[in-house]
């Protein structure tokens, strides 16, 4: 693809009007054991709160949080950008065929696990 190519797409998707939409509360896959400690840690610091479940995670954000949807859908995974009252933004992934979310937090909070 031509560079000219990549910039008539990238300017085709950013002029998709795209609604952001208030997020209470998603329901997740269980975080991996080691890394636990952390994600309620950076939870804690920022308002949200984790109920694990057998099988899954409910993870309820502060009133206030919005989620808007990333465009495009690579590879038909539902991807939003999710924007906590305090500024702090996670990614929240639904893959394909999926009912539960994965949480994509900054790199630079969470590259270790």
């Amino acid at each position: 693809m031509s560079e000219r190519d990549k910039e008539e797409l990238e300017k085709y998707w950013a002029s998709i009007y795209v609604p952001i939409e208030p997020v209470r509360q998603i329901k997740t896959y269980l975080f991996r054991e080691r890394c636990l400690p952390h994600v309620r840690e950076i939870f804690s610091a920022h308002g949200i709160t984790l109920d694990i479940k057998d099988d899954h995670c409910v993870v309820t954000f502060p009133a206030g949080t919005t989620r808007q949807e990333i465009l495009p859908r690579p590879n038909f995974s539902v991807r939003f950008r999710v924007v906590l009252p305090d500024g702090y933004e996670m990614e929240d992934v639904v893959p394909r065929g999926s009912l539960l979310s994965r949480l994509g937090f900054p790199e630079q909070d969470f590259s270790d696990c």
